[in-house]
Formats: structure tokens, sequence, C-alpha cells
């Protein structure tokens, strides 16, 4: 909404980096809500978003599955039409696997190398790694759960849980994190469990690669199949096996290149048993070999150019004809009468 007021009058050639659909992301971030300011909310934002992919000339998707709900939807709310390009201007641009960055330990930062410093102390464990944030569409707590259960067999192991707190988005992880953190001292595993705040993203690797394992854990679902989740690349730039549910395409990826382990019930009895087989499992010169050729076909390099692509599909590709049905309609009179009434209240409080 901030953007729209400077992109309706800017008239050189915009390309939309269309992400995971945000309203996904906003069933479960937004349940809490009333029913009914939950849809004019959603109201709202699907209108503010329609209007700046109005104005965009060509469009980026991280999927081919991303690519075809995005033209159903614009067709949908009207955005594209048969007066439109044939194909819409789409291009597929996923993000790529990054050749990691290796520094003395005097270059790190302070706070990089508190943390690599406790890693090095757990030295007689097997460190078992998150990457990214713990965002609210993740599931920490079963991981956690399986953790209690790996110690109770005997099995010296460290949990690396970075990514409490984001720097610029706090909101998105406080109330994974509270859960989290809140959990760790309930099980009674504070003392086989690593965390930080956040860790910065040119330094993650430092941390990543003294790990045994990677694991990433999301429910199944719509949200899950339409993700492109990027922070999974970090492993294969380490050469670190992963456990990974299964869905979305990263995930589908690795566990066909034999890179991961798929997780398709998440209890954490059932993912104690399969990090455990993870862990005693040899991840040997096949292994190397897998993770070479997932880096030479999702190299970070490569994936740029797809973006110099959409830059020039956009120049000379027209914007859409417009937005031409309006808001998208609520759920009956009720909605619309709710709508109404916020929309007076906004304006008398200045909002």
């Amino acid at each position: 909404r901030r953007a729209l007021g400077g992109l309706k009058k800017y008239r050189g050639v915009i390309v939309h980096d269309l992400v995971c659909p945000f309203m996904l992301e906003n069933l479960s971030a937004f349940t809490h809500l009333p029913t009914l300011k939950r849809r004019a909310w959603e109201l709202e934002l699907e209108r503010d978003f329609l209007e700046l992919a109005s104005r965009a000339n060509a469009y980026m998707t991280a999927t081919d599955v991303q690519s075809a709900f995005w033209a159903g939807y614009f067709f949908k709310a009207g955005l594209w039409g048969a007066a439109y390009c044939d194909p819409p201007p789409v291009v597929v641009a996923p993000s790529g696997v990054e050749r990691p960055e290796v520094f003395a330990p005097g270059e790190l930062p302070a706070d990089v190398g508190g943390i690599v410093s406790k890693l090095g102390e757990r030295s007689g464990t097997r460190i078992i790694a998150t990457s990214g944030g713990v965002y609210r569409w993740l599931d920490v707590e079963p991981l956690l759960g399986a953790v209690k259960i790996l110690k109770e067999r005997g099995l010296a192991i460290t949990l690396f849980l970075p990514g409490l707190k984001h720097p610029s988005h706090g909101e998105q992880t406080s109330g994974e994190s509270a859960r989290a953190l809140a959990a760790i001292e309930s099980l009674g595993i504070g003392g086989d469990v690593v965390t930080c705040d956040w860790l910065p993203h040119r330094y993650r690797f430092e941390a990543l690669r003294r790990a045994s394992l990677g694991v990433n854990l999301h429910p199944e679902g719509l949200e899950t199949e339409m993700s492109y989740r990027n922070r999974l690349l970090d492993f294969v730039s380490v050469e670190v096996p992963v456990v990974t549910s299964v869905g979305g395409v990263v995930s589908d990826r690795l566990i066909e290149y034999g890179i991961a382990l798929p997780l398709v019930n998440l209890e954490p009895s059932n993912i104690a048993d399969v990090v455990g087989r993870a862990l005693d499992a040899t991840w040997g010169k096949n292994f190397r070999f897998a993770c070479a050729g997932f880096r030479q076909e999702f190299d970070a390099a490569k994936c740029a150019q797809k973006v110099v692509e959409a830059v020039s599909l956009g120049f000379r590709t027209p914007p859409p004809p417009g937005f031409s049905r309006g808001r998208m309609r609520g759920g009956g009179m009720l909605d619309d009468a709710f709508f109404m009434m916020r929309n007076i209240a906004k304006k008398l409080l200045g909002r």
C-alpha cells in the first residue's frame, strides 16, 4: 500500500516478483481475527495487490506451479483477459544455490563469532540445524519433541535453532519463537539447543557447515505446495544432508536427488526415527556427486539471468489494460455493509 501511490505515477518498466501467494499465508496468520474484520482486511489487501499488479509490464515466479496459480487468479480477477498478451509475460526465476564465502575467525562479526564458538563447544555432539527464521508456517515444536526422544535414546546431539527474531519484521517470528522457547523449557532440553536471534545472511554458512544434518518441517497443504523454500538450498551449498517434509518444489527435488530423506508424518516419534536414520546413514561420494549436480541445475548465477530475461521482456510488453472489476466482492450484504462502515470509520479517523 505504501508503494501504490508512487507506482501509479511511475511511467517506467515494472517487473513484479510474484512470491508465494499472500492469501494462503494469511489463512493461518489471521485466523484469530473476527470473521467480518478478517474478510474486510483481505478484500483491501487484494484490491491493493491487484492495483499494484496492474502496473507491471512483466512478472516473475519461482515455479511453474506458481505461474499456473497466478494466471488463474489474474484472469478471475479481471486483470488479464482476451485482449492481453498470449502467453502472458511471466518468467520462471527461482532462487539458486549460492557459493558460500569462507571467513577467518577474526573476520566474523562479534555476534556471529559467538554463535560459531557455541557450536564449536558442542563438537562432541552431532549438530542438527534449521535455516532461516522460526516463522509461523513452520512446525518447530514437533522437532523439539523429537530432540527429547533422541536424547532419551542416548544420542549425543545438539539442535541449532537460528532466526528467533527477524531483524526488521519481528512480528513474523515472535509468536512461533515464544512457543519454541517455552517448549524447550518444558521439555527440559535447554542444554541441548543452541539458539540465536538472527544469523546474518552473509555469514549463515559459517554456522551451517558445522552441522551434521539439516532439518526442515512444514505442514502439508496448498501453501506448502506453492512455496519455494529457498533456505533449503543453504544446506546444498555446504553439502549437509537434509530431513525435510514432503511437498514444495525444493523439498521434492532434494529428495529426488538423494540429498534429503522425506518426512510425511510429523509426529515427534516419527521425526526422531527419520532423523536417527539420517544421522546413522553414510553420506559419501554419491551424496557429494548429487550435491554437485543439484548446484549445477540451480546455480545462483544461472538463476539470476532469469531476472535479466524478465526485465528484457518487460521492455517489450505493455502493462495489462487495467484492473477492470474493481474490488473483489465479499460474501454478501453483511460483508459489504461492514466494508462500507469500515471505510467511513477510517476516513473519520484519518487512517
